[in-house]
């Protein structure tokens, strides 16, 4: 006889394989590599779609021999190449919709303070089921009930400049950051809102070695529209002079930021586009660039 029980029930599986860590993680986060392998036993699959990022969606359909269709998606949680990856789990129906997810964790590095930061508003902040409240797991790992809604776009904070509950046992506050995705049916424009921006050009490169001195303007092109502000990061002299009574600016399709400066000759130069601490560079829909060291030289005098 069999018993149903409301007790969480966890299923772990080990298998020891004769391959480096890395040629493991491969397979699992790499397209070409995943489709060799994934489903049972005279499955193929023909369809899948990875962007194998903290906060990427994943979604594969799987081809039975008996000519049906099965479809899985979910969403990245965490991705430390090569030893760990979290992602989430559900089977799309007939229609494409897919089970809602019951909650959204968060691992730390450290033992951390009972309370917690969980920022945002409405309308991005998902609600929490009825009754139920963010509580500790363990030491490390803090969870948020959620109740998600298809088609809808979502932003979860972990502390921010005004709120630091997420703190070690030390004291220390961890760094604000976000979680930023999208269910399913979300729409194209809720899905690029979702998305972190890229930089697709800079001037001069990067690691450039023969830059123009004579250069007035240090140039960084982004793969989508961003938001108003911007953070060029660094100090001291390898930092680039700003042109006296010049700011930066954005160009009119706010995807090109332009930074004034006055260059020397022979000279290496260290910025950066972002940092831990400062995130102004982001995308119109508040998702920011992952911080960018950026270097180059200028030619000496003479050359």
């Amino acid at each position: 006889m069999s018993t149903a029980t409301k007790e969480k029930i966890t299923l772990r599986m080990e298998r020891v394989i004769a391959a480096p860590p890395e040629r493991l993680f491969e397979l699992w986060t790499e397209p070409q590599e995943l489709v060799k392998w994934w489903g049972p036993e005279g499955f193929t699959t023909p369809k899948h779609a990875m962007d194998v990022r903290p906060g990427g969606r994943w979604r594969t359909t799987m081809h039975s021999p008996d000519g049906k269709n099965h479809t899985v998606s979910g969403i990245y949680r965490a991705i430390e190449p090569p030893k760990r990856l979290v992602f989430t789990w559900g089977w799309d129906d007939d229609a494409g919709t897919r089970g809602h997810e019951t909650e959204i964790t968060v691992t730390f590095d450290r033992d951390m303070q009972p309370g917690f930061s969980w920022t945002g508003g409405p309308p991005d902040f998902p609600t929490g089921p009825e009754g139920k409240k963010p509580q500790w797991r363990d030491k490390r790992t803090c969870v948020l009930p959620v109740k998600l809604e298809a088609a809808r776009y979502y932003r979860v904070g972990i502390n921010s400049v005004s709120y630091h509950g997420f703190q070690s046992t030390e004291g220390v506050a961890a760094q604000p950051s976000a979680l930023y995705f999208t269910t399913v049916g979300a729409s194209d424009q809720l899905k690029r809102k979702a998305s972190r921006p890229m930089i697709i050009g800079l001037v001069p490169k990067n690691g450039a070695t023969d830059v123009d001195p004579n250069l007035k303007e240090i140039r960084v092109t982004f793969n989508m529209p961003m938001a108003e502000g911007f953070s060029w990061t660094g100090g001291g002299e390898q930092f680039p002079a700003i042109a006296q009574g010049k700011k930066p600016f954005w160009m009119d399709d706010h995807k090109t930021c332009v930074l004034p400066v006055e260059l020397r000759p022979g000279w290496e130069y260290h910025l950066g586009l972002n940092s831990p601490s400062h995130k102004n560079f982001q995308s119109s829909g508040g998702v920011p660039l992952d911080p960018v060291s950026y270097s180059f030289k200028t030619k000496a005098p003479g050359t």
